[in-house]
């Protein structure tokens, strides 16, 4: 069983808002209808899977609070250096830890490797494998075209420093 206080608590962590009615607008509901879900302590769970595509968030996060898909990061300006973020959450296979500074080669646009990735508000790191005589990446088994590619990309993760 999950608990509703600590669900609607990483919603709106995801989603980055800060109050009920906030969330309520993001699940195209009025404010009565969501407050009457947390009387009963249920969210529909049609509702839930709609939330975790739309933000690209893991349900094990969402519902148990499990960081296998969370992913937050945040520019790290020091000496105004864009290619360096602070890393916020678990990415145990790179052994990254919450509080790390990864610092990213935004030149290395056809190396194979794990690149930090940003598409439509929400960072991720994938790793990225690249033909560029077919002009195509592979990521998560999908091809997609390197132009594609560039419109999304934030850079190769050439170094991680945990805290």
């Amino acid at each position: 069983m999950y608990e509703i206080k600590e669900v609607i608590k990483r919603l709106k962590e995801i989603a980055k808002v800060n109050s009920n009615i906030e969330l309520a607008k993001i699940f195209n509901v009025s404010y009565n209808t969501f407050n009457t879900w947390l009387k009963r302590s249920k969210l529909p769970q049609e509702v839930i899977i709609e939330f975790a595509k739309k933000y690209n968030a893991s349900l094990d996060y969402i519902v148990f609070g499990k960081n296998s898909n969370l992913f937050e990061f945040k520019n790290h300006n020091n000496n105004n250096n864009k290619n360096e973020f602070i890393y916020y959450g678990e990415f145990k296979k790179l052994n990254i830890k919450p509080g790390a500074k990864l610092k990213l080669d935004t030149t290395a646009l056809f190396s194979n490797g794990y690149y930090l990735l940003f598409k439509n508000g929400i960072y991720t790191i994938k790793k990225c494998k690249i033909d560029i005589f077919l002009n195509l990446v592979t990521i998560d088994d999908k091809k997609i075209t390197i132009l594609e590619f560039k419109e999304i990309n934030k850079g190769l993760i050439k170094e991680i420093k945990n805290k």
